[in-house]
């Protein structure tokens, strides 16, 4: 699969420090009191890149808590891309709150794993539940008020111990006319002094009757506040196992004997994460692998550089261990080429990256760039494209490409707004 020119979807950690000190978090372990990353290195970063998608404006730190916060949502966001945001909220000040309102934000996540004081103390261990509703209740007021406001929704980290909070969180977000909760069942990556041995086994993966009952827990909130839409983010939380065939699917178990990752969540074809320090790292699953450092490289020499080369191999081969068992990689048996997209009839396509999944319609959609290699059919000489390339941004091409065994032969439908 062909990487894109540079990567499209960002996470990138403007600070390592956070005021918080969250039970299930290993930044304190990981980064000690943490670092900002210098201002100029994050322009450098945009700079560099090309037709980005989307910008995750934050890793394991509080992102309120970075001086130049604001100017670089701006300056993310006049790229074109998204620009999302995850925070606790508690600590922002109400200048900062009225900034975010309108500084050019796309997404705003709120977490919030407990709706009672005592249960907040004890999985925060900083600051308040009353403030955090402070705070939220007034973004949201400025957000409502506000031109081209950020989507809120919220993030709740699902234990054992903090089950019973989940009804809680859904009320408060019914009260504020919230109307998602996505919710990440704990995970143990790191050495930290909480084991929690009720949610996971001794290899780290989760407990069936820890599953059960989140899922019970679940389906109860949904039933309850049916207008808040709550999603498990982790496919082995669901009903998604299916037989592993030829096409690219799901495959949320251990990756079956032969078979290749395809895509996952943070595929290195098109994401990559940058660290407060100037790392670059394919994945957080694989955050202490850094393929290079924005502070001694440029992104073209990381992103196409050898190392990024041999991870997106080994990651292919299935060659990873935390890759072979990710519930997130969608995978394959090599085989002859097969496509459940309607958009090339009669023709055996391998879809690279850039499409989005197909909707029961005639076509399937592309990215801003987007990669299919179709298998030869004996005594084939045309090629017959339908489709529509819609105009490029300003003062660019739009271009559909073509070529045959590596060889370009011809460029279409190029089309460029004035």
């Amino acid at each position: 699969m062909l990487a894109a020119k540079t990567p499209r979807i960002l996470w990138v950690e403007l600070t390592s420090k956070c005021p918080f000190d969250c039970v299930f978090c290993s930044r304190k372990s990981r980064r000690g009191s943490g670092e900002h990353m210098p201002y100029v290195l994050f322009e450098s970063l945009v700079r560099q890149v090309s037709d980005p998608r989307t910008f995750l404006l934050n890793y394991s730190g509080e992102s309120t808590v970075y001086p130049e916060l604001i100017p670089a949502i701006r300056l993310a966001r006049s790229t074109g891309a998204g620009v999302e945001l995850v925070s606790s909220l508690a600590t922002a000040s109400d200048g900062l709150l009225h900034q975010l309102s309108t500084a050019g934000l796309t997404r705003m996540t709120v977490s919030i794993h407990a709706a009672d004081a005592r249960a907040f103390t004890e999985i925060y261990r900083h600051s308040s539940l009353a403030a955090l509703r402070t705070r939220l209740e007034l973004f949201v007021e400025l957000c409502r008020g506000a031109r081209n406001p950020p989507a809120i929704d919220l993030a709740f980290v699902a234990m054992q111990h903090n089950l019973d909070q989940l009804q809680g969180v859904a009320e408060l977000a019914m009260g504020l006319g919230l109307t998602a909760i996505s919710i990440f069942p704990v995970i143990r990556r790191d050495e930290i002094p909480i084991v929690f041995p009720r949610e996971l086994t001794g290899t780290g993966l989760h407990r069936a009757e820890f599953r059960d009952d989140l899922n019970r827990r679940v389906e109860d909130s949904r039933r309850r506040l049916p207008e808040i839409a709550i999603t498990i983010c982790n496919p082995q939380f669901t009903n998604t196992t299916q037989a592993l065939g030829e096409a690219p699917r799901a495959c949320p178990g251990e990756l079956p004997a032969g078979a290749r990752i395809y895509s996952c969540e943070q595929n290195p074809w098109e994401t990559a994460h940058v660290l407060s320090n100037g790392d670059i790292v394919p994945c957080e699953v694989h955050d202490r692998l850094p393929v290079g450092n924005l502070a001694r490289q440029t992104l073209a020499e990381i992103w196409g550089g050898e190392a990024y080369e041999r991870f997106r191999q080994n990651y292919h081969t299935g060659e990873l261990a935390a890759c072979r068992s990710c519930p997130w990689k969608t995978a394959y048996i090599p085989g002859r080429m097969q496509s459940e997209i309607l958009a090339v009839r009669g023709r055996n396509t391998q879809m690279g990256h850039g499409w989005h999944e197909p909707a029961g319609e005639p076509h399937v959609w592309a990215s801003q760039q987007a990669v299919a290699s179709i298998e030869p059919r004996a005594g084939s000489t045309k090629l017959h494209v339908s489709g529509i390339l819609p105009p490029g941004r300003e003062g660019q091409a739009n271009e559909l490409a073509i070529c045959c065994n590596g060889t370009p032969l011809e460029r279409l439908g190029t089309v460029q707004r004035r």
